[in-house]
């Protein structure tokens, strides 16, 4: 039996330490024939999953924003299920890093995730900021 998203969500995951790394995820993910949800948590569920150049066209952007927010040499801040075979990935705001691990002892979600398993709402206590909002809809419409 194939786990449900916020079992997904919360399983063990692999960071993407180098921006490489994340190249080849991004390749991964559009090389395959399933088609993709993108959830930016805060904001609406997708009501549909993406393909083809859709799916290029928001990655190309997501991955943009991380490299020109993410001021550092390495990546970190992505997530994924599986290095070779990726059906999960989460993807955290540069701008609100906290504790993606958790040791704090506070939790942050991820800003965004990109899943083949349909999202169910993140309750999240940090608000989506105002240029996300704008940011995606310039995306997705």
């Amino acid at each position: 039996m194939s786990e449900g998203f916020l079992e997904q969500l919360n399983a063990k995951s692999y960071g993407i330490l180098r921006w490489d790394q994340l190249d080849t995820i991004w390749k991964k993910l559009e090389a395959g024939s399933q088609p993709w949800f993108i959830y930016q948590v805060g904001d609406a569920l997708p009501e549909s999953s993406i393909e083809g150049d859709k799916l290029h066209d928001a990655l190309a952007a997501l991955n943009q924003l991380l490299r020109q927010e993410h001021e550092h040499d390495y990546c970190g801040i992505v997530y994924v299920n599986d290095l070779d075979d990726p059906t999960f990935v989460k993807v955290f705001d540069p701008n609100n890093l906290g504790s993606s691990c958790g040791c704090s002892g506070k939790k942050f979600s991820p800003r965004w995730v990109i899943s083949q398993i349909k999202p169910e709402k993140i309750e999240d206590d940090v608000p989506l900021p105002n240029n996300r909002k704008k940011w995606w809809k310039k995306i997705f419409g």
